[in-house]
């Protein structure tokens, strides 16, 4: 898609039906379309978000300071999910 096509999208979901919103977000927990969102796919929603906090190593911070995406902190981020997924999974089926 081109970058108007991508406007016009973001345009239609913001403007858009509650419940095709609710539906959008749903399908990105769930790629394979099976109706379950299931651990594995929060896990690498989770790996992905933890891949877009990590600094280049070349990229340094102001005064050789430790980044402020430790591991400790991408770990963290990972976590997030994991918890949130917990708290959704009522039955512990993993999805």
């Amino acid at each position: 898609i081109d970058f108007e096509e991508f406007l016009t999208f973001v345009t239609d979901l913001k403007r858009g039906d509650v419940e095709a919103r609710r539906q959008l977000c749903f399908r990105v927990f769930d790629p394979n379309g099976d109706g379950k969102a299931e651990k594995a796919d929060f896990q690498s929603i989770a790996e992905t978000r933890a891949a877009s906090l990590r600094r280049p190593t070349w990229q340094t911070t102001p005064y050789n300071m430790p980044s402020m995406h430790s591991s400790a902190t991408l770990e963290a981020a990972e976590d997030e999910y994991m918890q949130f997924f917990g708290a959704c999974d009522e039955d512990g089926d993993g999805r």
